[in-house]
């Protein structure tokens, strides 16, 4: 412990005297200490304010060794699975049999990064551009524009800058400049062989579903109104294809408006389709007075030391509950599989099925020891 002499100064209170200065060893500190508001009898006191802590830090244990790949994101097509590390350029690729390559990409360390898997490769999207990767070919940077937003339909990927300028990427082709919409992308799927993106512009109120056709043709709905009580970020989800403000559900029209259809029991965090599953994200629930549980069926055993957060699929026409499984994040990067398999990264990357018993952990995949396994 330390202690410094203080002295009474009329009634300006106490201050510190220079040169006063003493320690104590102590085998534990005292929660509380100072001056406070004690009383002290004269005109001078010396008070214990803070503590010097003495570390031997050739007595301290190695830092563990970070896994040969921290998932950062997911996708899957073809019965291909495809993981991008969280911050290093390495893209694992797992096929239907179990077979597993590693590959590197020509780009930075530090930069987070999306994976988008197509029928005969992946496009990956970070800071620090656009990649394209396959198998028996090395990893090509196709671009170095940054890329927010990205959604891959077949071959070919649609890119959002951020700007009012989107790119269109396809193998072997230069990029194709797309003139969009200017704003935060707060949601993005492929839906048929288009690209469907929720965009909120700054300064403006409302949102607006903006499309990409398989030819680059690129439509701009009108504004759709962001009501008073409070929407979040808008999703999309479901086909038809809706538009989740909060609890409110719109379907998504021809001409890119948005009627409105119903509303959900309890709003959820977030959501999306990839590979046409319909999944939400929500929090735990310990019940209420009034018994309402949804999404999930009933009251269900829960650990409240374990993951706070509920993921929902949902039947992608009545948006019916159909499972849940229990996460540890509100914002799970989730890819669909084949036959209702499905993918979230959550620490690690876990599969259930669509056909999964309500709050089943899911199961995990070692990507890590696989990844070392290929070093």
């Amino acid at each position: 412990m330390a202690s410094e002499r203080y002295e009474r100064r009329g009634a300006g209170g106490w201050y510190s005297v220079p040169g006063h200065y003493r320690l104590r060893e102590v085998d534990t500190a005292p929660r509380f200490f100072g001056l406070g508001d004690t009383e002290h009898e004269g005109d001078s006191a010396d008070m214990e304010t803070s503590v010097v802590v003495d570390l031997d830090l050739d007595d301290v244990p190695a830092l563990p060794i970070r896994p040969e790949l921290v998932p950062g994101d997911v996708s899957a097509a073809g019965g291909v699975l495809w993981v991008v590390d969280s911050a290093l350029p390495v893209v694992l690729r797992i096929d239907a049999d179990d077979r597993a390559t590693r590959l590197v990409l020509p780009g930075a360390i530090g930069t987070s990064r999306s994976v988008h898997a197509t029928p005969s490769g992946c496009w990956v999207t970070g800071q620090d551009g656009t990649f394209w990767v396959t198998e028996g070919a090395d990893p090509v940077r196709v671009d170095d524009r940054p890329v927010v937003a990205g959604a891959a339909a077949g071959e070919s990927l649609v890119a959002s800058t951020g700007t009012a300028v989107w790119r269109q990427y396809l193998p072997g082709r230069e990029p194709v400049d797309l003139p969009a919409a200017a704003g935060y992308v707060s949601s993005m799927a492929t839906v048929g062989d288009s690209a469907y993106a929720v965009v909120l512009r700054r300064g403006e109120s409302a949102l607006r579903v903006v499309r990409v056709s398989a030819s680059g043709e690129c439509t701009v709905g009108p504004a759709v109104p962001l009501l008073p009580r409070g929407h979040g970020n808008p999703y999309l989800l479901g086909d038809p294809l809706r538009v989740v403000r909060g609890v409110d559900v719109g379907v998504v029209r021809p001409d890119l408006s948005v009627h409105e259809e119903r509303e959900l029991p309890k709003r959820q965090l977030g959501g999306g389709i990839p590979g046409g599953v319909s999944w939400t994200v929500g929090r735990q629930l310990y019940g209420n007075a009034t018994g309402d549980w949804w999404p999930l069926p009933g009251p269900v055993l829960m650990d409240p030391t374990r993951p706070s957060w509920v993921m929902t699929v949902h039947d992608p026409a009545s948006l019916e509950p159909v499972t849940s499984v229990p996460v540890s994040t509100h914002a799970p990067r989730v890819a669909a599989g084949a036959d209702g398999e499905v993918f979230v990264i959550d620490g690690a990357v876990r599969r259930f099925r669509t056909d999964s018993p309500v709050m089943a952990d899911p199961e995990v995949i070692d990507v890590a020891g696989i990844a070392a396994r290929l070093v």
